[in-house]
């Protein structure tokens, strides 16, 4: 078919930075600074898809995820913590190449972005995945 359902399950970990601060403005106090931010959750989307040549396929996905954040700042005064969970759009697109082996096994690459945190963060993916059909 040309389209299908998905859902899942993306971790996409910290990131993390450190840096000094000369203490100038509303948000640092002076001196060494730090925050990270982890970032996971569930999506569900749709899924369109064309076969461009034997084994060639195109594809796009779009649906929604439902993200949770955690946002640990470090500063001269201590630690604090922000958490905070919502859900917003998300979107791909890849390439499928099918191995041929019973129409159960393929290679697929693409590219995903999320929107995360109250910020509008936005996380992007790029990936490479065996697949198999069941």
């Amino acid at each position: 078919g040309y389209f299908g359902l998905e859902a899942g399950y993306r971790d996409h970990g910290t990131v993390s930075f450190d840096a000094v601060s000369d203490g100038e403005s509303d948000s640092w106090s002076a001196g060494d600074v730090s925050t990270s931010l982890e970032s996971d959750g569930y999506y569900f989307g749709v899924r369109g898809q064309y076969p461009m040549a034997p084994r060639w396929t195109l594809f796009a996905t779009v649906g929604v995820y439902a993200w949770k954040t955690t946002e640990t700042f470090t500063e001269s005064f201590g630690t604090s913590t922000d958490e905070n969970s919502g859900s917003d759009i998300t979107y791909g697109a890849g390439v499928e190449y099918d191995l041929g082996k019973e129409d159960k096994w393929a290679l697929l690459s693409d590219f995903t972005q999320d929107t995360v945190d109250d910020d509008e963060d936005a996380v992007s993916t790029v990936g490479a995945s065996a697949v198999y059909r069941f």
